[in-house]
């Protein structure tokens, strides 16, 4: 006999997902717990538009026959055409979206994406400032982030890489406020004892809980996208903000696309991209600065059942760094049906912040007073 999430799956013609997901001893509605990233990591659902599908029918379930809908927002202070296209593709979706349970995650999705947009902005600066490295101070605070960072790590690296502000950045100096400025007291972090952030004063809190079991009905999750969507929207604007006057762009085959918007276009090479090298760059009449490792656009790849890295059929994507091991970069790949994209040259991330140098170890000066790095 078939088990009650198998039955609801074959219904809502799921059924191709009874292998990801049987065996686990999951209800449907335990589905609730779980987001577009959860889906897709933990739980093995690869294509976007099944996870689409799923996160709604699990969003209908408080709803008898489908309950109302909510209307998808139609107006906002931030439109995604104004946005890099690294942030205007989830904007947009939470902005389509009319199940506030799924427009819920795209939000908290989008405030993410932003944080670490901030990071590839602010690095880019930094290694330009350094010739292409990255001080010795920076590499300690952070090196212990990159390899697996949660929400918590890339707000930590940001913060770090604010403090390394350099004395006369290029092209996007005003990066380098928004941690203090917006991002500090909207992700504030949860502590001990109830005290520090909470659902509705921070993104952060409102992230982990979402993302550990946050299967609130949908009139709680439509509270929360109000409360939370003009934060959002103002964090936007920020970012969008402190890169004025500079446009992204993906050199890509000999050909420049202005990666802004939901939907890139290829626009002539800008002079002073004329002769770089492909990838994601920030490109203004004062100069231009690369986006990579962190920032990437391109055909998303992924490994086959042989563990070859294949192609995925279809467009290119844009592509924000997500994790690492010793074999690969992992990458989110906004707006594409598989949602990752694997990358085998792991040398310039890994390099950059010298992750397989061993740790440097303090010790004691002959006095007894103080430490000393060896």
């Amino acid at each position: 006999m078939s088990d009650p999430l198998t039955l609801w799956l074959r219904r809502r013609g799921l059924a191709h997902l009874e292998s990801a997901l049987g065996g686990r001893g999951l209800s449907p509605g335990d589905l609730a717990r779980f987001g577009p990233a959860a889906l897709r990591d933990d739980l093995g659902v690869t294509d976007l538009a099944d996870r689409k599908r799923l996160l709604v029918a699990v969003a209908e379930l408080d709803d008898g026959d489908g309950g109302t809908a909510r209307a998808p927002v139609a107006t906002t202070s931030v439109q995604p055409d104004s946005l890099p296209t690294y942030l205007a593709v989830p904007w947009a979706e939470m902005l389509a979206e009319a199940h506030p349970r799924v427009a819920l995650h795209w939000l908290v999705d989008t405030a993410e994406l932003a944080v670490r947009w901030c990071v590839a902005l602010a690095l880019a600066e930094v290694r330009y400032a350094h010739a292409g490295s990255l001080p010795a101070k920076l590499v300690r605070r952070t090196r212990d982030h990159v390899e697996r960072p949660t929400l918590g790590r890339w707000l930590s690296i940001l913060e770090s890489l604010s403090d390394a502000r350099p004395e006369r950045p290029a092209l996007v100096g005003a990066v380098f406020d928004l941690w203090e400025d917006e991002l500090k007291r909207r992700f504030r972090r949860e502590r001990p004892g109830g005290t520090g952030g909470s659902l509705e004063d921070s993104l952060l809190v409102l992230r982990n809980q979402l993302a550990h079991g946050g299967g609130w009905s949908r009139e709680r999750s439509d509270e929360l996208v109000q409360h939370h969507r003009p934060e959002v929207e103002a964090l936007l604007a920020a970012t969008a903000s402190a890169a004025s006057g500079v446009g992204v762009f993906a050199l890509v085959d000999g050909a420049a696309i202005r990666l802004r918007g939901p939907h890139p276009q290829e626009e002539p090479t800008p002079d002073v991209l004329r002769g770089r090298d492909e990838g994601a760059w920030l490109a203004s009449t004062d100069g231009a600065l690369a986006l990579g490792p962190v920032a990437a656009f391109g055909r998303p790849r992924i490994f086959d059942r042989t563990g070859r890295l294949m192609p995925v059929e279809g467009g290119r994507a844009p592509l924000l760094y997500q994790r690492c091991n010793r074999s690969a970069l992992t990458y989110s790949a906004l707006g594409a049906a598989v949602g990752r994209s694997f990358d085998p040259d792991v040398s310039a991330l890994r390099g950059l912040f010298r992750l397989d140098e061993p740790p440097r170890r303090a010790r004691l000066t002959a006095d007894g007073r103080s430490w000393l790095q060896a």
